[in-house]
């Protein structure tokens, strides 16, 4: 689209035997790289593969580059950051919080030059708020334990973060905070 309104018809870009959820893509200055969720049966659900591609048109599959092969992701998002010659990676992460055995979620990171080999960062970078109850007024008993599919926005104030609080289990609310620094500076604190 040249105005956002008017667009051409969508074309496929990848096409496989199983199904496809997420996308994230990013610019590393000579290519553009998209990660995509997906439900091959060999690994976990929604581990991620990637692709890139020169044009944004012809995308080809990066031989053996996954992340999540071990545990399970979701919600993903990439950005490189070129000082440091690296891929970050945001996704959703699951734990059984220790005090009440349920399912939570939050937001972790990882890093990796070749998308193959991956560091994970120390701590989560957006935690639930176990305090706060997303909607009151219609379901008072639900507190949050959900603080995932975070985006992140860099402006002159500092990095935007926006997540999904709520349960995963269709109570949610739409979270901002924000960050005085570069996104640089914020990934970089959790490694």
């Amino acid at each position: 689209s040249d105005d956002l309104i008017n667009w051409s018809e969508p074309k496929p870009i990848v096409k496989h035997d199983f199904q496809l959820y997420n996308t994230a893509v990013t610019f590393d200055g000579e290519r553009y790289v998209l990660l995509y969720e997906h439900n091959d049966p060999k690994y976990p659900f929604f581990t991620y593969y990637f692709l890139e591609s020169k044009d944004l048109q012809n995308w080809t599959r990066i031989p053996d580059a996954a992340f999540a092969k071990d545990h399970y992701a979701g919600g993903p998002w990439i950005h490189y950051i070129a000082e440091d010659k690296l891929y970050y990676v945001t996704w959703c992460r699951e734990f059984t919080n220790p005090k009440t055995g349920a399912l939570n979620y939050d937001t972790s990171i990882a890093r990796s030059a070749d998308l193959i080999n991956w560091e994970y960062g120390k701590r989560p970078i957006i935690s639930p708020d176990y305090s706060h109850r997303p909607d009151p007024e219609n379901h008072p008993d639900v507190y949050e334990l959900n603080a995932a599919d975070a985006e992140f926005i860099e402006t002159a104030d500092g990095v935007r973060a926006y997540w999904g609080g709520g349960n995963q289990q269709g109570v949610l609310d739409w979270i901002t905070g924000v960050y005085k620094g570069s996104l640089t500076e914020l990934f970089h604190r959790f490694f």
